[in-house]
Parts: C-alpha cells; sequence; structure tokens
C-alpha cells in the first residue's frame, strides 16, 4: 500500500532534505492516534520510528485495517487527502511508540509540483493505492472470513521469528472487520482443527503443514452467519 521513500529517493531531493530537516519530530504513544477521520489533511505524516495502522472503521466500532506505515513509508491516504484537500477517510494509530515529522502541505505540494520526477513517483504510490485497495475491497466482499484469517494467521507466523504471535481476539477481529465474537469463534475451530494453540494475548502454531493446507484449500472451516 505504500511506498518507500528509501526505495524513490525522492526525499533525497535537496527541497524535500531540507523541508524533512526542518520539520521537528512529534512523539506519539501507543494506541494514540497520528491522523483521524474526518480531520481536515494539512500535513503529510512521515514516521521517523515506530508502526502505526491504517484502518476505516465504522458507526457499530467495527474496524478493518487498511495498511501499516513503517519509517520513511509514503501514507497514500495521507497524499491523496492532502492532494484533494478532503478530510481523512481512516484513523491512523501508532502500534508501537512512534516518532513522525508532519511535513506542511502547502510547502510538501509546491515542492513536487516543481520536480516533475518526484511527482511521477508520487504518481504510482496512487497506482500502488488503488490495486490494493480493490484487492481489500474484493477480499471483504468476496472471500470467506475462514479464508481471510487462515491467511492472515500464516503470513503473520511466516513473519515471525518463533511459533507465536502476539495477537488478542480483538486484533484478530479489528484485521478482518468483524466482531471480536466471531473471531473467537473463528480461532476456536482452527485450534479444534489442531492448527493453533491459544493462549493469553498470544496464538502459537500448532501444525503449520495444517494451517497450510487451509491456506490452499480455503472453505474448510465454516464461517458462522
Amino acid at each position: 500500500m505504500t511506498s518507500s521513500a528509501n526505495d524513490t529517493s525522492i526525499f533525497a531531493t535537496p527541497a524535500l532534505a531540507e523541508l524533512i530537516a526542518a520539520t521537528p519530530t512529534v512523539d506519539i504513544s501507543v494506541g494514540e492516534t497520528l491522523f483521524q477521520s474526518g480531520q481536515p489533511c494539512t500535513h503529510l505524516p512521515l514516521l521517523v520510528a515506530g508502526n502505526a495502522r491504517v484502518f476505516a472503521s465504522g458507526q457499530s466500532g467495527r474496524q478493518v485495517t487498511l495498511y501499516r506505515l513503517q519509517p520513511d513509508d509514503v501514507c497514500a491516504i495521507s497524499l491523496s487527502t492532502l492532494l484533494q484537500d478532503s478530510r481523512y477517510p481512516a484513523t491512523a494509530s501508532a502500534e508501537t511508540a512512534v516518532q513522525v515529522r508532519y511535513l506542511d502541505g502547502e510547502k510538501f505540494q509546491a515542492i513536487i509540483r516543481q520536480v516533475p520526477e518526484a511527482f511521477t513517483i508520487f504518481l504510482d504510490s496512487f497506482a500502488s493505492c488503488l490495486y490494493d485497495s480493490v484487492c481489500t475491497a474484493r477480499q471483504l466482499m468476496f472471500d470467506p472470513l475462514d479464508m481471510r484469517l487462515a491467511h492472515l494467521l500464516h503470513n503473520r507466523f511466516a513473519d515471525s521469528p518463533d511459533e507465536a504471535i502476539n495477537l488478542t481476539h480483538e486484533d484478530i477481529a479489528h484485521e478482518l472487520g468483524t466482531t471480536r465474537v466471531v473471531a473467537s469463534r473463528m480461532l476456536k475451530k482452527l485450534e479444534h482443527a489442531n492448527c493453533i494453540r491459544l493462549c493469553r494475548r498470544k496464538i502459537a502454531l500448532h501444525d503449520a503443514d495444517a494451517l497450510r493446507a487451509l491456506v490452499n484449500n480455503s472453505g474448510q472451516v465454516s464461517s458462522p452467519a
């Protein structure tokens, strides 16, 4: 979903490097917001340290994760909202302690207008954002919940240095855009299928082959209505 500044070298251009250097860092604690749905976007957030989750939420309180931000990532939603002089359609919250620079929106836009190659690379982030947004929408509308849960856990275990991941049932619900009750039922089904073990605030991998089989042959764990 995001484009890394390290991959593009946009932020190495003198004008942008100067703007970044002149922008102070802001410390944000775990759970606090970097930006809030409904707020006007006047600055482009650029993480210096830490990680943040960007998500959409409904009136019922349900959330669905759109993507995550890491240091030097270009936040596609912030960029599009800034260029449209609009309000945020999503919220970003700190998953760890975060340091962020809020680049002045007007100065940032003036710079990318003056550097065509920079604007072209930022345009690429829109293409990536659009593609990922369509994929997310397709998954939410058409993929069974058990498929999305199996893929989520499989990917998290693949990124974990051990065979346990720090995820609560509420975390799972927020990732998948469902309720905590439904997430708990689905996790129990996976535990009964001997794929995982549920621990306090943690999920342990029990049988990697069984979980991989669900990823490759989705639909074996029936989703609750």
